[in-house]
C-alpha cells in the first residue's frame, strides 16, 4: 500500500453500548471530512459497531473500563484500531481463531450467530488482525482500501 502521508485521530470513551453511536459518528464524520465517500464511511461504521460491541462484551471487566478507537487515514486506505483492556484467555483464543480463519465462500450460511459480526468485518476489510500485549491490552486492527468510484 502506498503511504504518502497520513493523519490520525483517536477517542476514548467508557465501555458502554450507549457510546457506540458516538464512536460510529466520530469515525464516519472524520472519513467524510477526509474525502472518503459516504458509502465507505457507512461501511466503516458497520465495522466500528461490531468491534466496539465485541470489546464491550468480551474485553471490558469493570464499570470504569474504557474503549479507545484510533483511525489513521492515507490517500489510498485507512487503518482502524479498537483497543480494550483484554478478555479472558478463552475469549481471546476464540477472537484470534475467528480472525485468523480464512474468509468463507458463503459466510451467511456457514457461520454461527456468535461469529457473524467478525465475519462481516472480514468481508468489508482487506486485512484484520489482533494484537495482545504483555498487559493483556487487546487491539483489533482493520485495513480498508479506499473504494474506487
Amino acid at each position: 500500500m502506498e503511504c504518502i502521508s497520513s493523519s490520525t485521530v483517536s477517542a476514548s470513551l467508557p465501555a458502554s453500548k450507549t457510546y457506540i453511536p458516538l464512536f460510529r459518528e466520530f469515525v464516519a464524520d472524520t472519513l467524510i471530512r477526509a474525502g472518503f465517500s459516504d458509502r465507505f464511511a457507512y461501511r466503516t461504521e458497520i465495522i466500528v459497531d461490531e468491534l466496539c460491541s465485541n470489546a464491550i462484551k468480551y474485553g471490558c471487566h469493570s464499570p470504569t473500563s474504557r474503549i479507545e478507537i484510533r483511525l489513521t487515514w492515507y490517500s489510498d486506505h485507512i487503518d482502524l484500531a479498537v483497543i480494550d483492556e483484554g478478555g479472558n484467555a478463552e475469549n481471546l483464543a476464540e477472537l484470534k481463531r475467528i480472525i485468523d480463519s480464512p474468509r468463507r465462500a458463503n459466510p451467511v450460511t456457514t457461520i454461527t450467530d456468535s461469529t457473524l459480526g467478525l465475519e462481516i468485518v472480514k468481508i468489508l476489510s482487506e486485512q484484520v488482525d489482533v494484537t495482545i500485549d504483555d498487559e493483556n491490552i487487546t487491539a483489533v486492527h482493520v485495513i480498508r482500501k479506499r473504494e474506487v468510484a
